[in-house]
């Protein structure tokens, strides 16, 4: 297979194979550079951020889950705390937005 662009792109490819694995090192190391750089879920998502709300949001969306698969389990009880503390996760993600 005739070798393409120049030797200084790492995405040559010839038949030898060994610039291939050179080319999917080179978009591997990137891909994680990428990643890396990115803040997690948690730090990012106003509703994730607050602990409690966080426990609640999962486990309604575990009892939810549960539900779809016909399996009966209890709902986590919304407490009007629990509901200031998602309007002002509510707001947050909307001035985020803006």
């Amino acid at each position: 297979m005739p070798q393409t662009g120049n030797n200084h792109n790492p995405l040559t490819v010839s038949s030898g194979g060994d610039e291939f694995l050179g080319c999917m090192s080179y978009l591997l190391q990137i891909m994680i550079e990428l990643i890396m750089k990115k803040k997690p879920l948690i730090e990012t998502n106003p509703y994730l951020r607050d602990p409690e709300l966080r426990k609640y949001l999962i486990e309604r969306n575990v009892a939810s889950s549960c539900a779809i698969e016909g399996v009966r389990v209890k709902y986590p009880k919304f407490t009007k705390k629990l509901q200031k503390k998602m309007r002002e996760a509510a707001q947050e993600a909307q001035n985020k937005n803006r």
